[in-house]
């Protein structure tokens, strides 16, 4: 399917919002997704491919971006 990226700048604030229309995360495992190799479905037999490698590397890119930005 198709994934949105959105930035919304707010003053000095910049937010990123990821939009799909995938299946959906199951709320007892949103607490995972951000951490390396966390995934929505962590069974052996998940439908859907990957490592859960794409959050977590996106969160700490904008972390750090944040954290050297010119203030």
């Amino acid at each position: 399917g198709v994934v949105k990226v959105v930035l919304d700048v707010d003053g000095e604030h910049l937010r990123v919002l990821v939009i799909d229309h995938g299946a959906g995360v199951p709320p007892d495992r949103e607490d995972v997704l951000f951490e390396l190799f966390g995934r929505a479905d962590a069974s052996d037999s998940a439908r859907t491919s990957g490592l859960g490698l794409g959050l977590p590397i996106s969160d700490r890119l904008l972390a750090r971006m944040a954290e050297t930005s010119p203030t």
